[in-house]
């Protein structure tokens, strides 16, 4: 009985050749992996650098009208921002809005977030998170950002002002808080 087979030279061969396109086929779905990986990585580290040098968010004394929160921002950065992102939270939940209009470095707006009160019950609090723009993406800084849990009524201190007292309103609750009232409440003007 003659044995017939493949000669150690052939099996060799073909054995690295396997081995060499089994490489090729592993570097090609690895690199583009690895490239989506490391680009990721720069935006986050870029951003995360972006977000404790470039921003100063200041939200000053918030206070709440029905189902919204009415409050001042002031980006005292050196970057503008995109926008802001604001998490409302409650007993009941949370729920997000997104304020899109770009706020320039040292400016200071008065803005209202209207909100679920269906998802959040009654308010316990609010964070308000910068929008940065970075290579092309919109990004929001998740480690800086201002937290307010103290919200009075907007309705208290404008209703109960008295004319000789509105000037104290910006003493005692922030300041743009009797424009607030002069705007919200045509009180205090």
């Amino acid at each position: 009985m003659d044995k017939k087979g493949i000669s150690p030279l052939v099996s060799a061969v073909l054995i690295i050749s396997f081995v060499i396109v089994l490489a090729i086929l592993i570097f090609q779905g690895t690199s583009s992996f690895t490239e989506n990986l490391q680009e990721k990585s720069e935006t986050t580290a870029f951003g995360s650098m972006r977000c404790t040098s470039d921003v100063l968010l200041t939200v000053k004394k918030p206070c709440r009208f029905g189902n919204e929160i009415k409050y001042l921002v002031e980006n005292g950065g050196s970057k503008d921002f995109e926008g802001l992102f604001i998490k409302v939270y409650g007993p009941e939940g949370t729920d997000t809005i997104t304020y899109e209009s770009p706020i320039k470095a040292g400016e200071l707006v008065r803005l209202t977030a209207v909100f679920d009160i269906e998802k959040t019950g009654n308010v316990k609090g609010f964070e308000v998170f910068p929008l940065l723009e970075l290579r092309g993406k919109t990004l929001y800084c998740p480690n800086n950002y201002e937290k307010e849990e103290d919200i009075i009524s907007c309705q208290d201190p404008c209703e109960n002002a008295h004319p000789d007292l509105c000037n104290g309103l910006d003493i005692v609750f922030g300041e743009g808080f009797k424009d607030m009232c002069c705007v919200d409440f045509k009180l205090c003007c």
